[in-house]
């Protein structure tokens, strides 16, 4: 027997889901327009260099959350995922790297 969907329900949840993707897409843009604004000021990053700047975030952001959805699929905790993180982080930071679980507070 088929179950029966409550059409109110199910414009509320969908609304409720357009609602998070329109966040996670802000928020995802706000980061990287901070980002750019914070190269400019440390660094006199003019235009040439905050859209390749812009352009390598993208793609690094794609690969790594690719990764984690991956890697979600099987393990909620996204260990490899965050091992992979952390030991880029530790070969970019050296004796300033901070473990995953001090960056997130987990």
């Amino acid at each position: 027997m088929a179950r029966r969907v409550n059409p109110m329900l199910a414009g509320i949840e969908a609304k409720h889901l357009r609602d998070i993707a329109r966040q996670r897409s802000f928020t995802l843009q706000q980061c990287c327009d901070m980002m750019l604004i914070a190269a400019n000021a440390a660094f006199g990053f003019g235009p040439d260099r905050l859209s390749k700047l812009q352009e390598t975030y993208e793609a690094v952001f794609r690969e790594y959350a690719e990764m984690a959805v991956s890697d979600g699929a099987d393990d909620p905790d996204i260990v490899y995922t965050r091992a992979k993180v952390d030991q880029k982080l530790e070969q970019i930071l050296g004796d300033r790297f901070v473990p995953w679980e001090a960056r997130y507070g987990v």
